[in-house]
């Protein structure tokens, strides 16, 4: 969707600009609609995200991607990841409003965020199964790490991780 992101966080490819730096481009309008048209005519029915080494709601016009998406693929999902940064109520209303299924937003800071993001998803009158928070800031247990590496990106020694060994 996007190559920039607004965070440098340590499990990401990007907070290392050398080996994924951060890039004021977006995807062209014409790719989208392409894409999604394509999609339709396969009646796809699968996941569609918005996610990825990238902050999607940079993106001015993500309502309008939604909706093109859940125009073409009326019965796929459509989700973002979010670092919620950029996430206002408005925001939130326009994006389910525009067809989005549901939106995964990744808590880095600390539990102070949990009562913000709950109020705002209270206030756009969203389930915590539309508007779904991650608390991504427990980093110490692991969080967010799984059972990846992505790809060898993953710098083990900063993030005081031990890799799995199996």
């Amino acid at each position: 969707l996007s190559g920039l992101c607004n965070r440098q966080c340590p499990f990401c490819p990007r907070a290392d600009c050398r080996v994924y730096p951060n890039l004021n481009e977006f995807i062209t309008p014409s790719l989208h609609t392409k894409m999604m048209r394509e999609l339709g005519e396969f009646r796809y029915t699968g996941l569609i995200s918005y996610s990825g080494y990238s902050e999607p709601l940079i993106h001015q016009g993500i309502d309008q991607l939604v909706a093109e998406a859940h125009q073409c693929c009326p019965h796929a999902k459509i989700e973002i990841y979010s670092n919620g940064d950029f996430l206002t109520v408005e925001l939130i209303r326009r994006l389910f409003r525009a067809g989005l299924t549901s939106m995964l937003v990744s808590l880095y800071d600390g539990p102070h965020q949990i009562p913000h993001f709950t109020t705002m998803r209270e206030e756009a009158g969203v389930s915590e199964a539309q508007l779904i928070l991650r608390e991504r800031y427990l980093l110490d247990a692991g969080a967010g790490m799984h059972l990846s590496n992505r790809a060898g990106t993953i710098d083990f020694d900063r993030m005081k991780i031990q890799p799995l060994t199996e």
